[in-house]
Formats: structure tokens, sequence, C-alpha cells
């Protein structure tokens, strides 16, 4: 099994990410992703810890349903994407209520992750 240092020193060389939570990370970085909002939980706690090393910059938030209002205010005043993220449970609905209604009034540069 590889250590940490050792697995953030292979994608300082150019190498594949190597977890999955990597991957997703390169690509929001590649879809032009600048801000995420969020609740850090223990089910999302390895994609935290790859954005923190990413340029990304991760938004604390208290509430799902807030997350998912910052995220499409700031896609709307920017025109730049951004991405919203939960922890599992119920917590996703009240978030996806809140996607569901941006959608609505043509909010497209938001998404959300669960």
């Amino acid at each position: 099994m590889t250590s940490a240092l050792t697995r953030d020193q292979g994608l300082s060389s150019g190498q594949l990410p190597s977890t999955g939570a990597e991957v997703l990370v390169k690509q929001l970085e590649s879809y032009g992703v600048e801000v995420v909002f969020g609740l850090c939980g223990h089910t999302n706690i390895a994609v935290l810890d790859a954005l923190s090393r990413s340029r990304i910059r991760f938004v604390t938030t208290r509430h799902e349903q807030g997350t998912a209002h910052m995220a499409d205010g700031y896609a709307r005043v920017t025109n730049w994407p951004t991405v919203c993220i939960a922890v599992n449970g119920v917590r996703i609905s009240c978030m996806m209520n809140d996607r569901c209604s941006s959608r609505l009034c043509c909010s497209s540069n938001a998404f959300s992750l669960a």
C-alpha cells in the first residue's frame, strides 16, 4: 500500500490520480470549477482531502439548503460553474429541493454532488 506522501509525490510528477476523490477533483478542475460549497462529513472526507491539495476553494456551510443557495447565487453572479456537496442521508433531499428550483429559474452553472 502506498503512503500519502508517495501518492502526493506521484501526483506532482504528472502521474494519474490514485483515488476516486482525486479523479473527481481533477475533473472539476478541468471543468473550470473554482469554488465548491458544502458540509464536512464522514462520507465526503476523501473529497475534502483531495480539494485541500487542489486550486479549488472549499467554502464550509452549515445547512444544505443554504449550500445550494450559495452555489446557485455564485454561479449566477460570476457565470462560472460551481459545485455543492453534502453528506448522505436526508440532508441530500434538503439540498436537492433548492437545486430543482434553481434549474427551473434557468441557472445552469451550479451542480450538486451527493
